[in-house]
This record gives C-alpha cells, sequence and structure tokens, in this order.
C-alpha cells in the first residue's frame, strides 16, 4: 500500500488528533443479511492487521451505516439512485448532480475519488469515515484519496453549484 501524508487534525472538542480518513467497520460484523457478503474472522483479522499498520490506522465501528445507502448511491450514480437524505432528489438537485457527474467524466476523475477527496478538502470534516472489509478495498480507498484532481474541476463543481444555488 503506498503511504499516504495524512496530517492530524482536531477531531471536535476531544483533545484527539486523527488522520483525515477514518475507515467504517461495520462489515467486518459478518452481516450478510446487511452487506449481501460473509466476512471470516481470519479476513477481519487480516484486515484490521493491514488497516493499523498502513496510513489509516483511524477506524470507526457501527452496527449499520444507513443500510448502504451512501455506497449505492455512489456505486452507480443519480441516473439509477436519485435519492438525497433518504428521500427522493428534486429535479434540481438530481440536474444538478447529472451536471457534476459530466464534468468527472470530462476530467477523467472516477467518481470515487472525486467523492472522498471532496470531504477531505473540507476545512470543517476533520475525518472522513469510510466503510470497507476487504484489504484489497483499504488499498483502493488510499489510491482514490491519493488519485490527482485539477484544482480547474473543483472551480468548476463550485461554479454548476453556486449556479443551482447550493453554496
Amino acid at each position: 500500500m503506498s503511504e499516504l501524508p495524512l496530517p492530524l487534525r482536531p477531531l471536535g472538542q476531544t483533545g484527539l488528533l486523527v488522520p483525515p480518513l477514518c475507515i467504517g467497520l461495520a462489515e467486518l460484523g459478518n452481516m450478510p443479511e446487511t452487506f449481501a457478503y460473509e466476512v471470516t474472522e481470519a479476513e477481519a483479522l487480516d484486515f484490521l492487521r493491514a488497516l493499523f499498520h498502513g496510513p489509516i490506522p483511524f477506524a470507526d465501528t457501527a452496527a449499520s451505516y444507513g443500510d448502504g445507502e451512501s455506497e449505492r448511491i455512489l456505486a452507480k450514480g443519480p441516473r439509477a439512485y436519485p435519492r438525497y437524505m433518504y428521500g427522493d432528489a428534486s429535479d434540481d438537485l438530481i440536474q444538478l448532480a447529472f451536471g457534476i457527474e459530466a464534468l468527472y467524466q470530462a476530467y477523467e476523475v472516477p467518481l470515487a475519488a472525486a467523492a472522498l477527496q471532496f470531504s477531505l478538502r473540507d476545512p470543517r470534516i476533520a475525518a472522513t469515515i469510510v466503510g470497507v472489509s476487504k484489504t484489497e478495498r483499504l488499498h483502493q480507498t488510499v489510491e482514490l484519496a491519493q488519485h490527482p484532481i485539477p484544482e480547474a474541476l473543483w472551480q468548476a463543481i463550485t461554479a454548476l453549484r453556486d449556479a443551482h444555488g447550493r453554496a
């Protein structure tokens, strides 16, 4: 796994310093009825070893992450699953999402990389929790966090969001 320089940030008012990426571990609870796959104890332990010896030694545990809602949205995009905050998205918001999706395609930036880096670059966000359960997904998360994204793309997204009244 490539090393990602992760500056530490304050975690709210706790006095703790954490990296800007946090790995969600709900999937390691072996809940096939929720996540549609099983994770053996050996796989979970291998994953945790890789996690805590890698560049993201920060984890979150939970029983569920919105039943996979956010992962489905990111994986399929707005055409397949036009939802926002667990409800139907407005037509304007869907059009904004289509516009942002077109920008990612024009700049040849993977949607997953842009979605992850969007929160990583926001100074209001101390850490981004990413749910993964397999070591290769941990590696992929680091690669997505390091994927080069031109500043011009972020500027184009901001202009598009401003045009839709969503600062």
